[in-house]
């Protein structure tokens, strides 16, 4: 069997960094709104019909000559329209365009002009009349020096096309030619449009900067080692529309079939620089339009990008190495894998590598990292594996709370899908029965979904204006996230460009907030550094139109008491903003919802007041616990206990007796409740029974009265609970009165002096904890205290103020008493 390795190539953008602002024009009338002038061509002038070896200047080709394509200048809606057309008659060395600059020594310029194939092949049946069989091949030079690529204006459209050049004069000064040259032969289909001609030390007057680029139709590099035999270079160009050359690094062509549109090495090629030429015609270099591809007899593992990945982890990584005889090693975290092959599993965190060699080539590794996305809400389980049937029971903590309630969901797939109707134990603890949990093999053998619905849909700034003109290219509006953390989920603009024709794409990035002051006020912070780049991106065809936007983001901000402050920025392209604003919003004290506070927004670094109008609306959700949506929980544990929650149980004391209350909040299999009694909390007896409800997942209360249990005497009390096989749990031991009183404890002096030791006496034998703590909750101290320590005292220099106290017996009983120290 022949296995061929084919490669596509697409296109690798590339732009030139220039000064958007500073800086001279130097070309006159570059845009030929003044008509014929500024300007000089070997064509003749001819108005307004046009002929081969003519020129003229107009706003349309086909008015020239009617088998010219109706097209718009490149920059419609701007004086007069006009472009520079010429009818070529074929002849090479032709200038179409020529002018003069004076330039300085040492100092860079930046050359830009647009062109478009004007001709319609009208007689081409197959051609859908848009294809240009004999297109331009426009060669560009300054002072008298090609620059620049040859390009060939074989688009299949009448689009406008750019070249762009940088330029060092280097000793040079004075006057220099520019010059634009037809060097395709033949008139018919040779036919095209200038327009938007710049040389300047700027970018400032060069029209849509973010389109340059240039097409790469071959790889950089090829790494012979990785690649199975033939290696095939495909250039994806028509194979009846150019002509093809093949050649190695000394412009010698290479052997078998160098002259199609692809070649493959039959054998391991070897390394160097190999060149594709395609449309050869007469020229000093032999080769008007080239690319070129590296050949490297190595290895080269590149295995994949770091990754930031939901819980469970299930990421292939793979190296794409398709060469026979090649040996794979994978590592985690320095540790060996089993796996031996051109990709790895990945089912948990950590750093991987992955090591190669073959017979003949240098060795070569590569690594990658994943990281766990970690939520603020967690979850736990257990399982019972003897059970039947089989089933689990998950937990999770740090849901949002509103109105001191939680809100929890589960589910048995990551995305979708139906709640499930299980047992719920309590707002966010469930059990499941195989086969309603999830198993994913090598993972997790008892899994489920939590998803917290304690979030809520807000608008983190105000909502975008509707009367625009075109303005800007930056905003930033600032944020403050309270509380809960906070999920972006769109942005709402309004675009409005300077002109029509060509793309515009703009981008959100999430900035922190610089702590100093900006513009001497104290409310006007600035941008520090992208915490959160490119969260969102959207490329769009451009709008002289007010048009309103939607970018879908994918960030989610973690929030604070004090609250985080974030720049959330939009950049790219021009925005449409109020005419009205001063100088950029409305005063608008803007009230988004819960936990997030919007301060306003900034348009290219400008101070403003606090509060502001916004041109841009951020929708976000507040609360969201998990940026990937449901928090994945797995079961750990075995644990066959009883599956009945108790939700409270307590114990008070009357003039009858005791009453003993509990209550559970589901039941499964229940036959019956123990009720037993104790003197010291250690040894107990039964006093009595109290019938269960079997089967279920509502909550129960239960109560029972001890009527020996009178007096003043402390009585402890436990519940057991029995299922209808036999197997039984135990609830906690709760105390009848004494120790819910404060009487058992005596804090003195009270107040006490700062340095004055604090001594706590104790009636109850137990053994205890103690914890002291501010009023903001900051533990300062803790300690354990023995059943016979009667009295007990510290000294812990503590500064004026409240404190509490926190005392909990072996019973899990607690006592709270509040310090005053003066």
């Amino acid at each position: 069997m022949l296995l061929t390795c084919i490669y596509i190539f697409y296109n690798n953008a590339y732009s030139q960094i220039c000064p958007p602002d500073a800086g001279t024009e130097l070309i006159v009338n570059g845009d030929f709104e003044a008509g014929n002038t500024g300007f000089g061509s070997d064509y003749t002038y001819s108005s307004p019909s046009v002929g081969p070896g003519n020129y003229t200047v107009g706003t349309s080709p086909n008015t020239s000559n009617s088998y010219f394509a109706n097209i718009q200048d490149h920059t419609p809606g701007a004086g007069k329209n006009n472009m520079l057309i010429i009818d070529v008659d074929g002849t090479v060395g032709k200038n179409a365009y020529n002018t003069t600059v004076n330039v300085l020594p040492n100092t860079t310029y930046f050359f830009s002009a647009w062109f478009s194939n004007i001709n319609t092949n009208k007689n081409c049946a197959t051609c859908g009349g848009i294809y240009f069989e004999n297109s331009p091949m426009i060669r560009f030079s300054i002072n008298n020096a090609v620059v620049g690529n040859i390009v060939r204006v074989d688009s299949t459209s009448h689009a406008w096309n750019q070249f762009f050049v940088t330029w060092n004069s280097g000793a040079i000064s004075g006057n220099i030619t520019i010059r634009i040259e037809n060097i395709r032969t033949g008139s018919g289909g040779n036919d095209l449009a200038l327009d938007d001609i710049s040389f300047s030390t700027s970018c400032k007057y060069i029209q849509n900067l973010a389109s340059l680029g240039k097409t790469s139709i071959l790889p950089d590099t090829i790494y012979a080692c990785n690649e199975a035999l033939p290696i095939t270079l495909n250039p994806q160009l028509g194979a009846s529309k150019y002509t093809f050359q093949w050649k190695n690094s000394s412009g010698t062509a290479l052997s078998g079939t160098n002259t199609g549109s692809t070649y493959s090495f039959t054998s391991a090629p070897a390394a160097g620089k190999y060149y594709l030429c395609y449309d050869s015609i007469a020229d000093n270099i032999g080769c008007p339009r080239t690319d070129s591809v590296i050949v490297l007899n190595e290895l080269k593992v590149n295995i994949a990008p770091d990754q930031l990945l939901c819980d469970p982890i299930n990421y292939t990584i793979n190296s794409h190495i398709t060469a026979p005889g090649i040996t794979f090693n994978w590592e985690r975290n320095n540790t060996p894998l089993s796996t031996n092959t051109a990709a790895h599993q990945a089912i948990a965190d950590g750093t991987y590598k992955l090591s190669v060699t073959k017979p003949g080539c240098p060795p070569a590794s590569g690594s990658m990292k994943i990281t766990k996305i970690v939520p603020t809400m967690v979850g736990t389980g257990v399982y019972c594996s003897t059970s039947t049937p089989k089933e689990a029971t998950f937990t999770v903590k740090g849901a949002n709370k509103i109105g001191g309630n939680i809100n929890v969901e589960w589910y048995n797939v990551a995305t979708g899908g139906s709640k499930l109707t299980a047992t719920i134990k309590n707002d966010s603890t469930i059990n499941v029965k195989s086969p309603n949990y999830v198993t994913i093999p090598g993972v997790c053998e008892y899994g489920l979904y939590a998803e917290d619905k304690n979030s809520f849909n807000t608008t983190a700034s105000q909502g975008a204006m509707g009367t625009i003109s075109a303005n800007n290219n930056t905003i930033r509006t600032m944020i403050v996230v309270k509380g809960n953390n906070l999920a972006l989920n769109s942005l709402d603009f309004y675009q409005m460009n300077y002109s029509t024709g060509g793309t515009a794409t703009y981008t959100v990035n999430i900035y922190s907030n610089k702590i100093a002051n900006s513009c001497g006020k104290n409310n006007a912070n600035t941008p520090d550094v992208i915490v959160y780049p490119n969260v969102g991106s959207i490329t769009l065809p451009k709008t002289t139109t007010a048009t309103l936007r939607t970018i879908p983001l994918n960030v989610s901000l973690p929030g604070s008491t004090a609250g985080i402050v974030y720049w959330i920025e939009i950049t790219g392209a021009e925005f449409g903003i109020s005419t009205s604003t001063k100088p950029y919003g409305t005063l608008n004290n803007n009230s988004p919802g819960q936990n997030v506070l919007s301060i306003g927004d900034i348009a290219d670094g400008a101070c403003y007041p606090e509060r502001k109008g916004n041109i841009a609306s951020i929708n976000a959700t507040s609360g969201k616990t998990n940026s990937c949506g449901r928090v994945f929980v797995c079961a750990t544990t075995e644990s066959c206990t009883l599956p009945v929650e108790f939700l409270s149980i307590e114990a008070k004391s009357n003039a009858s007796g005791t009453i003993i209350t509990w209550s559970t909040t589901w039941e499964l299999n229940n036959k019956l409740f123990i009720v037993q009694k104790s003197l010291d909390g250690k040894t107990f007896h039964n006093i009595g029974q109290v019938v269960g409800s079997g089967n279920s997942n509502t909550i129960n209360k239960y109560s029972f009265t001890d009527v020996t249990g009178k007096g003043n005497n402390s009585y402890y009390y436990r519940i057991i609970q029995v299922d209808f096989n036999g197997a039984s749990e135990t609830s906690k031991i709760v105390s009848s009165n004494a120790y819910n009183s404060d009487s058992q404890i005596i804090v003195f002096p009270v107040p006490s002096k700062k340095g004055e030791p604090i001594t706590f006496s104790f009636s109850e034998y137990s053994s205890k904890t103690l914890t002291i703590s501010d009023l903001y909750g900051k533990t300062l101290f803790f300690g354990n205290i023995g059943p016979e320590e009667e009295n007990y005292s510290l000294n812990l220099n503590l500064l004026s103020g409240i404190y509490i106290a926190e005392i909990e017996n072996e019973f899990n009983l607690k006592v709270l008493k509040k310090l005053i120290i003066e």
